[in-house]
Parts: structure tokens; sequence; C-alpha cells
């Protein structure tokens, strides 16, 4: 997701457009993304005023090539009030589903995934008489963790905790209910045809917190 503004009052440039060559853009900004396989790459992003309302955005990770070796760009048509209202990837065709934006995915050299850069948002880029800023860059990659911690919630949920600052729910602790427990045999917490059949569901489900002393 991207937040922020693009100066209005910039000048328009023809000139080629090279990520080497600041001149052929007004404005740039890069952060960190993943592949699917935990790799570290740098995605740039780099504007350049092609008229009055109209800009180029290009996308270049580190040193990588599209798949199609075609696009590259995308153009952003902004209304007289600033806001963005369309992009194109062809230069032709307007498509004004401006939070769900796309490139070209960018093949990687290490037998990863190719990057895919899907859902860009831009519905909160602005252009206006104001200088260049972003606000707010946000990407859904994470680099890889190893297991750093184990937690079972009163719910019943087992929890893993990764040092990337991922978390994910492994399993969910099934308990089982009885119609009526006075009549249970106390034998290690085995079972008998008496109590009748057993209720199995989550502990969310159950109404029952887990205890989690000894685990």
């Amino acid at each position: 997701m991207y937040s922020g503004n693009i100066d209005s009052e910039q000048s328009a440039i023809e000139t080629t457009f090279s990520a080497d060559d600041p001149s052929t853009y007004n404005h740039s900004t890069s952060t960190v993304i993943h592949d699917n396989q935990g790799g570290t790459h740098t995605a740039s992003f780099y504007f350049q005023k092609e008229s009055n309302n109209i800009w180029n955005l290009f996308l270049k990770i580190d040193n990588l090539t599209t798949t199609s070796d075609e696009q590259t760009y995308i153009e952003l048509t902004f209304d007289n009030n600033g806001s963005l209202n369309s992009w194109s990837n062809d230069g032709e065709t307007l498509n004004s589903n401006i939070d769900n934006i796309s490139f070209d995915a960018f093949a990687v050299t290490t037998g990863a995934n190719p990057i895919e850069i899907t859902d860009l948002n831009l519905s909160s880029l602005h252009q206006n008489n104001a200088n260049f800023e972003i606000e707010e860059l946000e990407q859904n990659g994470f680099s890889t963790g190893i297991l750093s911690n184990v937690d079972i919630s009163t719910d019943g949920i087992i929890n893993l905790y990764f040092s990337n600052n991922q978390k994910t729910e492994a399993a969910n602790i099934a308990v089982a209910t009885f119609s009526d427990e006075s009549v249970l045999t106390k034998e290690d917490f085995g079972y008998s045809a008496t109590q009748g059949s057993e209720n199995i569901g989550s502990a969310t489900e159950k109404q029952i917190t887990i205890d989690k002393i000894g685990y």
C-alpha cells in the first residue's frame, strides 16, 4: 500500500527512463520485499512526470528483469483535484481499480518463484502542490524465520512463533464433554459405556479453559 503525495509542480520529463540517471525521473522511493523462499530484495519505485496529471511509475527489483521482458512501468492519471482515478499498463486501456494494481512478475535467479507485485493499493496516493512524501509503504512478505516459541492459549490453540515476527496457529486441541460427568469411571481418564457418547469439539465450542500448567 502506498500513501503519500507527488509534487504537481514538477516539470515533465521526455528523456527515456533509466534508474541509473536521476535526471530521467522526478521522485523515487524503495522498500524491502521477500520472495517465497524468504530471500530479501529491494523494490524501487520511480515516478516520472509525462504531462499534467499523468505520471509513469517504474518498478525495479534489484537487477532482475520481468518474465515477459516487457512491462516495467504503469501510467497513472490524476484528476484535477489531485486524486488518482485510473491507471494503465499498456498506455491505452484505463483501469479505475486503483487499489488492485499489478506489474509483470520478475524472474528470480536463486530458484525461488518469480516475484509478483499484485494488489498494489495506490488509492491514498495524491498529486498536489507539495513536496514529494511517502507517508506509508507496506508489503506483506517476510524473511525466513526459525521456530522460537510455542504457546497454548486458554481456548486450546497451539501457536507457533518464529524469529521473523510471524505467528502460525498450528492446531486446536480437542476436548470431550459428557452428559453426566458424575458417573465417569476414575481410571486415568479412561472411558466406560455408562458415560454415554463423548461430545468432542474445540475448547471454545465447549466453553472449557485449557490448563497450561505442565505442558
